[in-house]
């Protein structure tokens, strides 16, 4: 896309791991932060290759950003069974619900110089360690508020059984971590 779109920057940076298995996410998301300083942009937003706003939804999105002293915006996710052998139904036929795919992420923040992810790869912090989502405004529950859009489902089951094997290997699941995880995964893979 960047070869064809000269808006959309690629960082090529390969695999991030550490002995924390966020601090690889957060490795890998700080790097686009580096960039988002040089650009000095309104608002980052943050979405995997398989998530996505409608096209019409932009305009709603950008204005329900445009709270002043709001830092952080959380809309709702909906997130899409789709296996090949469905793909001829309609896009929201079918959703996953429940569990960890219920819990709501915040995408959306406030861009201000210096902004990182530390110890969470979920929230970046300002440069004196304020987490961004102390200061949040949700849509999520909100009718008719835009909706981002994961597709994650529509992998066939060997890719889902990958995903579930590396989300495992970082350590996902171990005694002293996330087990309740690792068993969506499995959910999610069968």
């Amino acid at each position: 896309l960047a070869k064809i779109d000269r808006r959309i920057v690629h960082v090529p940076l390969g695999f991030c791991h550490d002995s924390n298995p966020a601090q690889g996410k957060c490795m890998a998301r700080n790097q686009y932060l580096n960039h988002a300083d040089a650009l000095r942009p309104d608002f980052v937003f943050v979405l995997d290759a398989d998530e996505f706003y409608m096209r019409q939804d932009q305009l709603r999105v950008n204005q329900a950003m445009m709270l002043p002293g709001l830092t952080a915006f959380r809309f709702k996710q909906r997130h899409v069974w789709r296996p090949p052998s469905i793909a001829d139904q309609p896009l929201f036929a079918s959703e996953v619900v429940g569990g960890f795919w219920d819990i709501p992420h915040v995408r959306g923040w406030r861009w201000s110089p210096g902004i990182r992810y530390r110890d969470n790869h979920n929230t970046p912090e300002t440069p004196e360690g304020i987490k961004l989502d102390r200061r949040m405004k949700s849509y999520e529950r909100r009718p008719g508020m835009p909706a981002c859009v994961h597709l994650g489902f529509a992998a066939g089951l060997r890719e889902r059984h990958a995903k579930h094997l590396y989300s495992a290997a970082r350590g996902e699941g171990k005694p002293d971590h996330r087990a309740w995880y690792v068993e969506s995964r499995t959910a999610f893979e069968t």
